[in-house]
């Protein structure tokens, strides 16, 4: 009775931990994971009433997300749009 006790609990821990390895903003594109940071950092900032800074808004908003947090930063850097003729 025992080994089937300890096989169903292997199964689920197995189970749990294989449904957490996938991000839920990996089919996301660039330009929408910049959104959604900028988004949720306003939230969080609004909601706080100014509390927090925007900085740190930033911050726990690519943490919650697991982004990258330069990438709220670099918009303009990464494509190249900032130079002049890149239309």
């Amino acid at each position: 009775m025992r080994p089937i006790y300890f096989f169903s609990l292997l199964f689920l821990i197995i189970f749990n931990s294989a449904a957490q390895k996938t991000s839920p903003t990996a089919n996301y594109d660039l330009k929408k994971k910049r959104l959604l940071i900028q988004s949720c950092s306003a939230y969080l900032y609004n909601s706080n009433q100014g509390a927090i800074d925007a900085d740190s808004s930033v911050v726990l908003a690519c943490k919650a997300y697991k982004l990258p947090i330069s990438l709220a930063y670099d918009e303009g850097f990464n494509d190249g749009s900032y130079l002049i003729g890149n239309d």
